[in-house]
């Protein structure tokens, strides 16, 4: 999904859209979530179903790699329908209705760090960028902003009136990410926020949807002369 020059991909799903608003067909197991700026340099705070995940640096154009962990621990991210043992285990009863299956990015504009006199070096980079995460990541605090403002640069949320997935942990990542102290979030202007709904994706029944008895099929027999 793009908005206003920001992107968000669940790589392990397919997008849909229904007035207005994002979701995303997933199918049980693990899954990733890949960010990009096109303009201006960002930083992006996600939050899955309420709780916070990270925030990470994004320069204009850069391609990175899929992010598959929360920067607290290495657990990968995983989804489950909801009526599987799966969700049960990952707590499905700690969420409200609307919070299950729900994926907000806020991508906040930035300002550069006064930095001290240091030797630099050129490196060449690499397509893929590994990810960075801002620098004392949490420690600031968001002012209230005025909601009628806010509106023009949030995404739609789309309601949770369908079946539903519930997001939590399985299995182990080695993905790692180092420290980026270049931006600070500049708190001043309002963030881009974009939302994506996960939800089970449907099995295909392309082949199963008009049934037929069974044919049998043989070569002509060949009469006598």
């Amino acid at each position: 999904m793009n908005f206003r020059n920001c992107s968000v991909k669940i790589p392990e799903g397919k997008e849909t859209t229904k007035d207005g608003a994002t979701y995303v067909e997933v199918r049980n197991g693990n899954f990733s979530i890949k960010l990009k700026t096109f303009c201006t340099p960002k930083i992006a705070k996600i939050t899955f179903q309420g709780l916070y995940q990270g925030d990470f640096v994004l320069e204009p154009g850069k391609s990175y790699d899929a992010i598959e962990r929360s920067v607290k621990d290495y657990k990968r991210f995983a989804v489950y329908d909801y009526d599987t043992l799966e969700a049960s285990l990952m707590g499905k009863d700690r969420y409200t209705k609307d919070e299950l299956g729900l994926i907000k990015v806020e991508f906040y504009e930035v300002k550069r760090k006064v930095q001290p006199l240091q030797w630099t070096y050129i490196m060449e980079p690499s397509y893929k960028e590994p990810w960075t995460i801002s620098w004392g990541y949490g420690t600031n605090t968001k002012p209230n902003w005025d909601k009628t403002t806010i509106s023009y640069t949030t995404h739609t949320a789309g309601s949770c009136n369908c079946q539903t997935s519930v997001i939590g942990t399985e299995g182990k990542s080695d993905q790692c990410f180092r420290t980026d102290d270049k931006y600070d979030i500049d708190y001043s202007k309002e963030p881009i926020v974009l939302y994506l709904r996960l939800i089970p994706r449907k099995p295909s029944v392309k082949y199963y949807q008009h049934p037929q008895p069974l044919k049998e099929y043989e070569t002509p027999y060949p009469k006598s002369l």
